[in-house]
C-alpha cells in the first residue's frame, strides 16, 4: 500500500506519502476498477443509482485565468471527498491483532494434533525390516589378518634389505677390482712409457755418436789431405838457376819470387779453366725474341692521337646530354604543367560538387525542419488530446469508493 499512498501524496500536492489505515488494510485485488467511465460527477453531489454519471472537467488553469481552479487542487478535493467514503475497517492495529490470535489459536491446534500423532505412531508402530546376518560371522579376526599381513610384508622387506645390501657390497667389491686393474694398467703404461724414453735416447745417443764419428773420419781426412798436399808442395823441383854458394836457409828475394811464381802458375790455371768455360757457353741453346720499342717522337705522336680522339669523344659526349638535359627538362615542364591543369580541373570540380552539396544540405535541412514541426504540432496535439482524456477519466479510488467496479 505504500505505492497508493506515495500517489495519493502525490496527487495531493504534498510531495509525501499519505498514510492512512484505511488505505493500508485494503488490498489491490479489492479495489473495484472500471474502464468503461469516462466522467465523474462533482465531489458534493452522490453518485447516481444507475452509475452512470455526467460530470464536467474542472476548469483549466493558466497564467492568463489566476482564479481558475488548477487541475492539481481538483484531483485533491477528488481524493479527499472520496477517503472520507471509504468501507473499510477502520482501526488497523485491532485488526491485525484478532489475525495475530487466529494464527496463534492455529498453531496450537496443530502443535496439539501432532503430538497426539506422535504418541499414538510411536505406541502403534512396529518395526518392518530386521538387521542383516552379520558377514563376518566365522572368519578369522580382521586384527590377526591384518598383523600376518604386516609379518609378512615386514619379512619381504627385510629379505629385500638384505638383498640390497649384498647386491650394494657386490658392486663395491666389483669397482675396487675395477679401480685396481685400472690402476695396474696404468702403473704398467708408466713403465712402459720410461722403458720407451729410455731406448729413444739411447737411439738419439747412437745416432749422434754416428755423426760425430762421422765428423771426425771427414776432419781426419781434411788433415791427411792436408799434410799430402803439404809434402807435395814441399817436394815439388824448384826451376830457378842453383846459386852459386847453396846456403841451408833461404832469403826474403827467394821466398817473394817463389811465391810470385806460384801464384802466377795459379793465374795461369785459373786462366785457362775460364778461358775452356768461356768457349763451352759461347754457343747459343736458345734465341731471345725480339721486342721492338717506340722511340720519343713515335711515343709522343700516339699520346697526341689519343688525347685528339679523347677530346673529341668527350665533345661529343657533351653535345649529346646537353641535348639531353633540354629534352628532360621540358618534358618535366610539360609534365607539371598538365598536373597544373589537372589540379585546376579538379579544384573546380570539388567546387562545383561542394556548392551542389551545399544546395543539397540546405534543402535536406529545410525538410527536416518542416518534419520536425509537423512532429511537434502532431505531438503537442496528442499531448492535449491525452491531457483532456485524463482529466475527463475518473481515478481508481472513485472508482472503488464512489461508483463501485462497472464492467
Amino acid at each position: 500500500m505504500t505505492g497508493l499512498g506515495a500517489a495519493l501524496g502525490s496527487a495531493l500536492g504534498t510531495g509525501k506519502s499519505v498514510s492512512c489505515p484505511q488505505l493500508n488494510t485494503v488490498k489491490m485485488e479489492e479495489i473495484p476498477i472500471s474502464v468503461s467511465i469516462q466522467i465523474h460527477p462533482p465531489i458534493s453531489s452522490p453518485p447516481p443509482a444507475d452509475g452512470k454519471v455526467t460530470h464536467k472537467p474542472a476548469a483549466k488553469a493558466h497564467w492568463g485565468n489566476p482564479g481558475a481552479v488548477s487541475p492539481r487542487t481538483d484531483m485533491k478535493h477528488r481524493v479527499k471527498g472520496c477517503l472520507n467514503m471509504y468501507p473499510g475497517v477502520k482501526n488497523s492495529e485491532q485488526l491485525i491483532q484478532q489475525k495475530a490470535e487466529a494464527g496463534r489459536q492455529k498453531l496450537r491446534t496443530m502443535e496439539q494434533e501432532y503430538w497426539a500423532w506422535k504418541q499414538k505412531m510411536q505406541s502403534e508402530a512396529k518395526p518392518r525390516w530386521a538387521f542383516p546376518e552379520d558377514s563376518y560371522a566365522g572368519r578369522r579376526p580382521v586384527e590377526e589378518v591384518i598383523m600376518e599381513k604386516a609379518d609378512k610384508a615386514q619379512k619381504v622387506m627385510s629379505e629385500t634389505a638384505a638383498n640390497y645390501k649384498a647386491w650394494v657390497k657386490d658392486m663395491e667389491k666389483k669397482r675396487q677390482d675395477e679401480l685396481t686393474t685400472n690402476l695396474q694398467e696404468r702403473q704398467e703404461q708408466l713403465k712402459n712409457f720410461k722403458q720407451q724414453k729410455v731406448e729413444a735416447q739411447r737411439a738419439r745417443d747412437a745416432s749422434l755418436g754416428e755423426d760425430r764419428d762421422k765428423k771426425a773420419q771427414a776432419a781426419g781426412r781434411y788433415w791427411t789431405w792436408l799434410s799430402d798436399t803439404k809434402n807435395k808442395i814441399d817436394k815439388r823441383e824448384v826451376t830457378c838457376a842453383p846459386f852459386v854458394k847453396p846456403s841451408g836457409t833461404r832469403s826474403v828475394e827467394e821466398l817473394t819470387q817463389m811465391k810470385r811464381a806460384e801464384l802466377a802458375q795459379d793465374v795461369e790455371q785459373r786462366e785457362r779453366e775460364y778461358a775452356q768455360w768461356v768457349q763451352s757457353i759461347q754457343k747459343p741453346k736458345h734465341v731471345t725474341p725480339w721486342m721492338k720499342c717506340n722511340s720519343v717522337e713515335e711515343r709522343d705522336a700516339i699520346i697526341a692521337e689519343q688525347a685528339k680522339k679523347g677530346v673529341a669523344r668527350l665533345n661529343q659526349t657533351t653535345v649529346e646530354y646537353n641535348k639531353w638535359l633540354k629534352e628532360m627538362e621540358q618534358a618535366n615542364i610539360e609534365k607539371q604543367v598538365a598536373k597544373v591543369r589537372e589540379k585546376m580541373a579538379a579544384d573546380r570540380e570539388f567546387a562545383q560538387n561542394a556548392d551542389k552539396a551545399k544546395n543539397d544540405l540546405q534543402k535536406k535541412m529545410a525538410d527536416e525542419k518542416r518534419r520536425q514541426q509537423l512532429i511537434q504540432q502532431e505531438s503537442q496535439k496528442a499531448v492535449k488530446e491525452m491531457y483532456n482524456r485524463v482529466q475527463a477519466r475518473p481515478l481508481q479510488i472513485e472508482q472503488a469508493y464512489r461508483f463501485g467496479r462497472f464492467i
